[in-house]
């Protein structure tokens, strides 16, 4: 069974290695960002309002499915909440 961490923060997050083994032959890391979708967006954030023990468990069973389709041996799931800014 591969280990599996949810990390929510509502603070700025390091996009440096979660991989604590040598024995992992691959790293993929995704970062989004809030961005305004055109020139006359009034866009400044997003307020990311969430329910945890909810939010933590859809990012687990999400975390799991990606493991078992992909053969995870360890995956590290970080994702922000609160209020966002625009280029965060």
């Amino acid at each position: 069974m591969a280990e599996i961490v949810i990390e929510l923060s509502d603070q700025s997050m390091s996009v440096l290695s979660a991989v604590a083994s040598s024995a992992c032959g691959a790293e993929v890391i995704f970062n989004g960002y809030v961005r305004a979708a055109g020139e006359l967006d009034q866009l400044q954030a997003l307020l990311i309002e969430h329910y945890s023990p909810m939010t933590e468990n859809s990012l687990h069973q999400i975390a799991t499915e990606t493991c078992e389709r992909f053969g995870c041996d360890q995956l590290t799931l970080r994702h922000r909440v609160g209020r966002v800014n625009v280029g965060e």
